[in-house]
């Protein structure tokens, strides 16, 4: 997404952005990056793969939650708790079938 974005089209030195930007930068690339993969690696070892990928349904949910709480983006009354209840639905009706296969 750096590279992409229109400020890097722009011929710039390096030399000129400031440090704090590159901790920034490194932080969001490699401290919550390997977080956030840990954390999903050992939900897969936990449980099944197939039962850890259910729950990466809820990954642009909490996208959307916590963009409207701590960054205060637009948060639309109407589509999104819509939104919200399909994932939901979705997950308990796929929690519901690999229950009911367990059983069998």
């Amino acid at each position: 997404a750096l590279i992409i974005s229109p400020e890097f089209l722009l011929p710039v030195s390096y030399l000129t952005i400031p440090p704090r930007v590159w901790i920034g930068i490194s932080y969001l690339a490699f401290i919550s990056t390997i977080g956030a993969y840990t954390f999903y690696l050992e939900g897969v070892k936990r449980l099944n793969a197939s039962r850890a990928a259910i729950f990466q349904a809820l990954v642009p949910l909490f996208g959307v939650l916590f963009s409207a709480l701590f960054l205060q983006e637009e948060f639309d009354v109407f589509i999104y708790p819509f939104a919200l209840v399909l994932v939901i639905l979705g997950i308990i009706l796929v929690n519901r079938k690999i229950s009911q296969d367990n059983e069998k």
